[in-house]
């Protein structure tokens, strides 16, 4: 029905707790099991802070390439990816994704929610699945410090769609069968040859970072409040380069719906900042918990009428509107 094809052009299924853990962060970056190091300036959002990763009214760009060896581009912003669907399986269709990311600090628990955009495309055991992040929250330790995306940083979340294609199925009856995904991989603010494995750039041996949000500073920045600054209220630039990937196994309840386990791996590095009081050092370490989670819901079935403007897709701005009402009061 499909070609395999496999490509990584990133998801930000992790970014809530990086952009966290780098903007506290003075210097180094942590290891692949989610131990954060120190505090050294920046951090947390605000209480109930949200960053939307596209922009409230923006069109989700779904532009990218239909699968290996030149195949026809997807359609434009907002317009359905134009997949040969013969024959596909009960399982096909667009779900509105959220992940929930567990962590600590300061021995307190936090947690990290993220909302995204899947579509599935089912043969047999084999599916294809596209995902791009549409909205993000941050974990908050209250009076320490904000972290918040800018525009730029935003487009370019909004551009990262993964799209991977294998045997992700446990049995071709969809219901009652286990969903295994891929690692869904994401590098931003560096070129690396081999972006699961290679060490990411840092402050002193910067030679892979790139200027992915075409700031004029390298690596991709966020902006940052800190109690180490005065005053505290005043954002700084953070340079930083993020790697995130992670992994799902879910049950399928019924062929509008899925659920399961979810694993985040988290690495960043940072390779500078424009106020040197973000290099102080702190106390505050963010470590991913046991527990993290993620559920999907299906949102193209007509009559549900999440496809505000009837053009036969549920992009993600029209998701994000749909939150509270698929996952509760929190997206409110």
């Amino acid at each position: 029905m499909f070609e395999r094809t496999t490509r990584r052009n990133g998801s930000f299924v992790t970014l809530a707790l990086l952009a966290v853990s780098a903007a506290w962060l003075g210097c180094g970056s942590s290891g692949s099991d989610g131990a954060m190091p120190p505090v050294g300036g920046g951090g947390a959002a605000g209480a109930g802070g949200m960053v939307d990763a596209g922009g409230a009214g923006g069109g989700v760009d779904a532009s990218g390439s239909d699968g290996a060896g030149g195949a026809a581009s997807d359609a434009g912003a907002n317009d359905l990816e134009p997949w040969d669907t013969t024959g596909a399986g009960p399982l096909s269709g667009i779900f509105a994704v959220e992940y929930t990311i567990n962590a600590t600090a300061l021995v307190l628990p936090v947690t990290s929610r993220q909302l995204l955009r899947l579509r599935v495309l089912q043969s047999g055991t084999q599916l294809r699945l596209r995902d791009q992040m549409c909205k993000l929250s941050l974990p908050a330790v209250a009076g320490v410090a904000t972290v918040t995306v800018p525009a730029a940083l935003q487009a370019l979340i909004r551009s990262k769609i993964t799209d991977e294609t294998g045997n992700y199925l446990s049995n071709a009856t969809a219901i009652g069968a286990t969903l295994a995904s891929p690692q869904f991989l994401s590098v931003l603010g560096a070129n690396l040859a081999n972006p699961a494995t290679d060490a990411l750039p840092s402050a002193q041996s910067p030679g892979s970072a790139v200027d992915e949000d075409q700031d004029g500073h390298p690596g991709v920045t966020l902006q940052t409040t800190s109690i180490t600054c005065n005053p505290a209220n005043v954002p700084h630039g953070l340079f930083v380069a993020l790697r995130t990937a992670a992994t799902f196994s879910a049950t399928v309840t019924s062929n509008d719906a899925f659920a399961g386990s979810l694993t985040p791996v988290l690495d960043q590095s940072i390779l500078g900042n424009d106020d040197a009081c973000l290099n102080a050092s702190g106390t505050v370490t963010i470590t991913v918990a046991p527990g993290s989670s993620m559920k999907a819901v299906r949102v193209d079935t007509a009559s549900l009428g999440y496809d505000l403007d009837a053009n036969g897709n549920v992009d993600c701005d029209e998701i994000v509107k749909a939150a509270p009402a698929l996952f509760g009061v929190y997206w409110n």
